[in-house]
Formats: structure tokens, sequence, C-alpha cells
């Protein structure tokens, strides 16, 4: 499969697919479910973007986080499934696959909530007083730095694939905004989930009956990434 870069224009650092395929490359070694690389091409002219080749998986996408047309002990599968995979990620020791210099030591949450503001000020069309708020709020309340691990940045259902019959994560994608900060971020982005309403007619978690469903509830998921990770109780969970 070929992976490529958008043509048009970028925000800076924004599709960055060779980053992607070498934190790929870098984590083939690793207990994780991740596609092999083949090569990177990053000579715009052969195709008019960058791109890299990847094998390809034999699965299932499913994007709606309530899983219809799954079992009960199927739901329950993948989101534990999901939960070690991510715990797996985090524990992997960046120096030992080649990635301590991924990203820049320190200020993780503050890089990036200074980094977010600005993209969403180049981009916005009209004032919106909750976001203003927001980007205030945010640089008050950043928790201190931890010892940095690897955070794949948009860690969620969508970015994953399903073995075609097995309850179980087959593949990690979408690391382009992959780089070395707090797991937390990874895990409190994929456990928004349970409170964000997706469009009417999605078969989503908020508001959905958990214990028919089989999905563990969002308190299980962090107690099982603890014990993964070895981690102390959250402070700060709102931040």
């Amino acid at each position: 499969m070929v992976r490529k870069q958008p043509t048009g224009k970028l925000f800076p650092s924004a599709h960055a697919v060779d980053r992607e395929c070498r934190v790929m490359t870098a984590l083939a070694g690793a207990d994780l479910p991740v596609p092999r690389t083949f090569r990177l091409c990053d000579e715009p002219a052969v195709i008019g973007t960058k791109f890299y080749v990847m094998e390809y998986v034999e699965r299932r996408q499913l994007t709606e986080t309530a899983l219809p047309g799954c079992s009960r002990v199927g739901r329950r599968c993948i989101y534990t499934h999901l939960g070690e995979a991510l715990a797996a990620l985090h524990q992997v020791v960046p120096d030992a696959v080649g990635l301590g210099d991924f990203g820049r030591p320190g200020n993780y949450f503050a890089r990036q909530i200074h980094r977010w503001s600005r993209q969403f000020r180049d981009s916005a069309t009209e004032p919106i007083d909750s976001m203003d708020r927001l980007m205030k709020w945010l640089p008050d309340h950043t928790p201190a730095d931890v010892q940095p691990c690897i955070v794949h940045g948009d860690f969620r259902l969508g970015d994953l694939l399903l073995h075609p019959s097995e309850p179980r994560v087959v593949a990690v994608l979408d690391w382009k905004l992959s780089t070395l900060g707090d797991g937390l971020e990874d895990l409190s982005y994929w456990l928004q989930e349970y409170h964000f309403l997706e469009p009417e007619g999605s078969y989503t978690l908020p508001g959905a009956d958990l214990d028919d469903l089989g999905v563990p509830s969002e308190s299980e998921l962090m107690a099982t990434y603890r014990t993964l990770t070895g981690l102390p109780p959250i402070e700060n969970w709102l931040f």
C-alpha cells in the first residue's frame, strides 16, 4: 500500500509521512501491531508528493464506537485489546528502538497547546469565545513534565485495523502526529470517545448502555492502562 502526503499548501509539520514511516519502521521489532514498511521516497517529483510503501493488512475497519454487528464478548475484547496496545506502545523505550531524538525534550503539553492554538487562529473564519477561553485555561493548568514515551498523537478506533474475524487489533495506522511526550495525551484523546457525540444515526458510546453492549467503562479502561504501565492514580484528569 502507498501512503502519500497530500498535495497543495500544508501547515508546517502537517502530514509528515516521512516521520510516520520512521516511527513505524522503528517499532517493527517491538511487540506492537504495526504494518511493515518497505521504502520511503522523499522526492516529490516521482508522483508529485512524498510517499512510502507499507504492507497490506487483511482487516476490518470499524469507525462507529459502539461497534454495531459485534457481539458483547467481541466488543469487550476489542476495547480491552485497544488499551493493551496503547499501554504496550507507551512501554517501549525510545532509545532502545532508535527514537531517542524523535521529539524535543520537555514542555510537551505547552508545545502542543501553543501549536494547536496557533493553527486554530490561522484557520479560524470567525471568533469563537469558547475556544478563546480554552486557549487561556489550558496553559494555566498544564501538568508537570514526566519521562517521555512514544505517543501516537491520534489514537482512536478509526485509526486501528481489526482482524477480519477475531476481536483484536492487527494494525495501528496514522502515525503522522507521533512524537515523544506524555502517554496520558494518547489515553485521554482515545477516551474522549465516551463523551463526544457523532452525527445523528451513528452508533456511538455517549448515552449508550455500556453493560448491554459489553463495552468496558471509561474507568475500567483507565484502570487496565494504569495496571499495565504501572501508572499511579491520575491527577488533573480534567486537563
